[in-house]
């Protein structure tokens, strides 16, 4: 359970720290793979160099699975939207959706470096968590209305980036303890 706070608050802290605009620059797949890696590298299934750098590639891969998504996503609703002449769907929807496409890529494609006992809990567990980003990028700024300014792209990055390091860390460490508390 540590392995999961410490994720999180390594991401968050270097997201706010990091010298250069990590949101801005789409560095945030650089920043979640070095966290990533570095915290949880006891699963690792290769040697910690190429695991590390396996980490910080993957990230990117999965970051623009749901870059290109984002296109399919928004021309095939669009599609839709005018083939059944429906309004407007709002755009943001389309980059939450892509989201999750990102989220999930993620979840396999690290499945491939990080050792991982039981693969279709942990997808259900990052499918379900997926739920708190929209909650999150919505009443966020309903709640701290007026004190902060806020921007949907920016809260959406920072809460994909913290959900998705809590709950991946967590399903890839939740297998782990389970394992060893069988094999003891």
């Amino acid at each position: 359970m540590k392995n999961v706070i410490i994720t999180t608050l390594l991401i968050l802290l270097l997201s706010i720290v990091f010298p250069i605009d990590v949101m801005g620059n789409n560095l945030n797949p650089l920043i979640f793979g070095i966290a990533f890696c570095t915290v949880n590298r006891k699963l690792l299934k290769y040697k910690f160099l190429i695991g590390f750098i396996c980490s910080i590639l993957l990230s990117y891969v999965s970051f623009f699975i749901g870059f290109f998504g984002l296109f399919g996503i928004g021309y095939l609703i669009d599609k839709i939207v005018d083939l059944l002449n429906l309004k407007s769907i709002d755009g943001n929807i389309y980059i939450l959706i892509s989201g999750l496409f990102a989220s999930l890529s993620i979840y396999f494609l690290f499945s491939k470096i990080y050792y991982i006992q039981n693969l279709r809990k942990g997808f259900y567990i990052m499918l379900m968590s997926y739920i708190l980003i929209p909650i999150l990028v919505y009443v966020i700024p309903i709640i701290f209305k007026g004190i902060l300014m806020f921007e949907f792209f920016g809260i959406y990055n920072l809460s994909w980036l913290l959900i998705v390091s809590l709950f991946l860390t967590y399903t890839f460490n939740h297998n782990r303890i389970e394992t060893e508390k069988i094999n003891i």
